[in-house]
């Protein structure tokens, strides 16, 4: 019986989703991500102080639509300080 608390997934040639947009076969999709906008002031948040409420600094933020690649073809090696993310052979059981 199908767990009905679950959404249905969308079949695999259904089309993607206004906010992403998938280029078939081309190794990337596109997808609007939301940035904090530099207003020169570091976003200040205080959830466990509300008496310092008044002195946060709440973030802007602004959306970009950007490509997404998919790293896992690149021939380069990635490196944690240099982009971020590294990628590591991990064996499962499943």
């Amino acid at each position: 019986m199908p767990d009905s608390s679950m959404p249905d997934s969308p079949a695999p040639d259904s089309p993607a989703p206004d906010s992403m947009e998938r280029a078939t076969g081309a190794g990337f999709v596109e997808a609007e991500l939301n940035y904090v906008v530099d207003d020169g002031v570091p976003p200040v948040r205080y959830v466990d102080w509300p008496e310092e409420a008044h002195k946060a600094h709440p973030a802007t933020y602004e959306a970009r639509r950007v490509r997404i690649r998919d790293g896992r073809a690149a021939d380069e090696a990635f490196a944690l300080a240099t982009h971020g993310f590294v990628f590591v052979a991990h064996e499962t059981k499943v």
